[in-house]
């Protein structure tokens, strides 16, 4: 089965590759691992001290998940049928839409002080990776072993299978469903953040925060798109080059939020006549934004360069 075909299995064991695609999947593992370097690069320098779940999540997510997946998919290419190669796919793929989740949730406490809101977002993100990524992960791992171990039992190949494409379109759907529901709450606060004092730089930061968090919603459906039309082996080769580039304006998105909170964290406590009439509902609010969460407070906003 050729690789531009409509329908393509998890790692078939007679596949082949026609020269249009290993250019293309060439040039995305060579976008993707551009990417993983730089964002090292960035990290070193951004970050004074090395802890919390945001430098953490964007680490294993870049070094554990980006790199290993890119690089298995180009060597794939020269060695298709290798168990090694093969098998390494669909764990630097948990590892990456795992981490790719986290560093949603870690920043998410910058605009976002609501407890319940966070302890479910958290939980969301917990059933996620136990009910729908680990399961598809295991079936995937399951059929590619024993498509390259025991290639003549073809009903236990045809069962793993059959999971696989029912499994892999619920995991896809419930990932793309819980990045869209905290890019949402992230947009929704900022602009309240934000409106509490309008101006041309504010409705900028906006724009330019909105746009980013749309961007990454439309990789997310992209991905989900191949995954209905079983065109896996193109998934995951653009989901590696998509997070690397996620992760980089992730980190271009914590720069900029980093500034917007220090800019408004001042003014919210010293002066209640930002919310009048409703200084008693303010509060909450001007308490919670007067600090920001430990493990971001080691960001050097001024050294950060937007990808």
């Amino acid at each position: 089965m050729q690789v531009g075909d409509a329908s393509i299995e998890p790692r078939s064991h007679t596949i082949t590759f026609q020269p249009a695609v290993r250019e293309i999947v060439l040039i995305l593992t060579a976008i993707s691992c551009y990417n993983a370097v730089e964002l090292l690069v960035l990290l070193s320098s951004t970050f004074r001290q090395r802890r919390g779940l945001y430098f953490w999540s964007l680490l294993l997510s870049n070094c554990l998940g980006v790199l290993p997946l890119a690089l298995a998919n180009a060597l794939c290419l020269f060695v298709p049928n290798s168990t090694l190669f093969n098998g390494a796919i669909a764990p630097a793929m948990l590892i990456m839409i795992t981490g790719q989740s986290l560093v949603l949730y870690s920043r998410l406490h910058l605009v976002l002080y609501d407890r319940c809101i966070l302890c479910g977002v958290r939980l969301m993100i917990v059933a996620s990776c136990l009910l729908l990524e680990i399961p598809a992960t295991v079936v995937a791992s399951a059929y590619i072993y024993n498509k390259n171990h025991s290639p003549s039992n073809t009903d236990r190949q045809a069962h793993f299978l059959g999971l696989y494409k029912v499994m892999g379109k619920i995991a896809a759907t419930g990932v793309t469903l819980q990045e869209i529901i905290i890019s949402s709450l992230y947009i929704r606060e900022t602009i309240k953040l934000l409106c509490l004092n309008p101006s041309r730089s504010s409705y900028r930061i906006m724009r330019r925060l909105i746009a980013i968090n749309a961007l990454m919603i439309l990789m997310d459906l992209t991905s989900v798109s191949l995954e209905y039309a079983n065109l896996w082996y193109l998934k995951t080769t653009l989901m590696a080059t998509f997070d690397s580039i996620k992760l980089k304006l992730e980190f271009a998105v914590l720069r900029k939020l980093v500034e917007v909170v220090q800019a408004h964290r001042r003014p919210m406590v010293v002066e209640n006549a930002l919310c009048p009439l409703e200084t008693e509902s303010c509060i909450p609010m001007v308490t919670a934004r007067s600090s920001i969460p430990r493990d971001l407070q080691s960001v050097r906003p001024r050294d950060t360069h937007w990808p």
